[in-house]
């Protein structure tokens, strides 16, 4: 039915020519789950008309509607943004983040769960990707180069014909992958097992998205620009199911990273965190989200403590338009109206490099500097990174040779050989000091920084509701 349909597409709207297969004008307005949806209403797509031979579509019973790349990102933003306002936020932020990069295909579009697919090459998806989708691609990596070559040396048709050749191979065992993760995400009873969202984020959502979700079984595709590959993908995933509702991402997903770039230029109130190494920014920031508060933990998403230690005991990083996709998920959710507690960092977070309209903003942004007494803060550093491999120590350490000097750098790596570790944090917690301080008044005006000496430094919320009480009685 594809191919004797003639289709063509434009400005990411599925047409027609072919009117004797039942095919409505591609302008007609139509509602992909006949009824009002929450997160897509002003979409056009492919409606059927009454006819029932074999066939035609409405005999088919499937649904090909594009939404667009800007809906999706702040649909996950919001569903991402509302399932962390419980006591538990950075837990089930590491769990959202942790079921992403486990693939399971299932994601949140404000209350509506769906099935994010990417059928790009395994090589596009893994540099970079919509978090949440799952890869299951039309090309192996070697196919799709195959078909650029051709399609560069003999045409579009050529290029065309070879894709289908390929492509048939991969139909079948797609289709079976597509049928298993949509099994999992609209039939589990558990959806927390399932790899959807944490159960406590689960019971938080609205009341009437649970009913929703049983009527509801939406599948959200793309690939590169919304055109071929995603478009066939489609009409494949839409034949099995008939209560199978399929969706194509208008634009694909550089129309995604289109809308990434553009969230990082809205504006949000930041409040920065400032301390010496080792003051508990961080610990602090969490707690400030428990207490209801809005925070972007970098340090989280960027999956780095900030320093030259910072990759201990933490994932590998994501790179760097990963990251970017994961930072705009959580900036697009926030409320403009309300502050947002960011923690200080430099322009780069281990590998990654704040997008410069948001390290602008924190460059300009108050800043509440909180001071501990430094006997803690070397306890607080020693407590991370004592039980830390010695050869990985050693190796974060070098990344501070041309600075310490090679004397410095053999002693050290002797005292950690030894076990001596005291003796080294102290002196990289006097470099990190020094090193802070000039940047502190680099970035920051004078007239924005803001000193606070917490009066616990194990209470952690204690901390976060004096340095939010202190914040507030600054004059605005």
């Amino acid at each position: 039915w594809c191919l004797r349909s003639n289709r063509h597409y434009c400005d990411g709207v599925i047409k027609t020519r072919h009117h004797s297969m039942g095919l409505m004008p591609a302008s007609s307005p139509f509602n992909f789950f006949g009824r009002p949806s929450s997160w897509c209403r002003t979409f056009h797509s492919v409606a059927t008309n009454d006819r029932h031979d074999d066939e035609s579509p409405a005999r088919l019973n499937h649904h090909l509607t594009p939404v667009t790349a800007t809906h999706v990102l702040e649909g996950i933003g919001r569903a991402l943004h509302r399932h962390t306002k419980s006591k538990q936020l950075q837990l089930q932020q590491q769990q959202q983040q942790s079921r992403h990069n486990k693939t399971s295909g299932q994601v949140w579009v404000d209350d509506e769960k769906v099935v994010l697919v990417d059928v790009r090459s395994p090589l596009e998806y893994n540099h970079a990707h919509i978090p949440g989708a799952i890869n299951l691609p039309l090309f192996s990596d070697a196919e799709r180069a195959q078909i650029g070559t051709i399609y560069k040396q003999h045409g579009r048709a050529a290029a065309v014909v070879k894709g289908l050749e390929l492509g048939a191979a991969n139909f079948a065992p797609t289709l079976r992958s597509l049928m298993h993760t949509c099994d999992a995400a609209f039939h589990s009873r558990n959806d927390d097992a399932a790899g959807s969202i944490p159960a406590a984020a689960a019971a938080s959502a609205p009341a009437g998205a649970k009913s929703r979700e049983k009527q509801r079984k939406t599948v959200v595709t793309y690939c590169a620009r919304g055109g071929m590959r995603s478009q066939c993908m489609a009409f494949l995933f839409a034949l099995p199911d008939p209560g199978l509702s399929v969706h194509v991402v208008s634009g694909g997903y550089k129309a995604f990273r289109k809308a990434v770039l553009d969230t990082f230029e809205l504006k949000r109130k930041l409040v920065i965190i400032g301390g010496l190494t080792g003051s508990g920014k961080t610990d602090i920031l969490k707690a400030l989200g428990e207490i209801g508060q809005q925070i972007v933990d970098l340090e989280a998403l960027c999956h780095h403590k900030g320093s030259a230690f910072g990759t201990i005991g933490e994932p590998p990083q994501m790179s760097q338009e990963m990251t970017e996709n994961h930072l705009a998920l959580h900036w697009s959710a926030l409320d403009p109206s309300l502050i947002t507690w960011v923690e200080d960092e430099s322009k780069n977070v281990g590998k990654f490099f704040l997008p410069k309209s948001i390290y602008s903003l924190m460059t300009s942004s108050p800043v509440m500097q909180i001071t501990i007494p430094n006997a803690i803060r070397r306890q607080r550093l020693y407590d991370t990174y004592c039980n830390a491999d010695r050869a990985e120590l050693k190796a974060c350490l070098s990344k501070l040779a041309k600075r310490l000097g090679t004397e410095r750098m053999r002693l050290y790596n002797e005292q950690i050989d030894q076990g001596i570790l005291s003796t080294v944090f102290d002196d990289i917690l006097q470099y990190y000091d020094q090193q802070y301080s000039h940047n502190l008044l680099k970035n920051h005006s004078a007239s924005m920084l803001h000193q606070l000496s917490l009066p616990d430094t194990t209470d952690m919320l204690l901390n976060a509701n004096t340095l939010l009480t202190t914040y507030q009685q600054l004059p605005h």
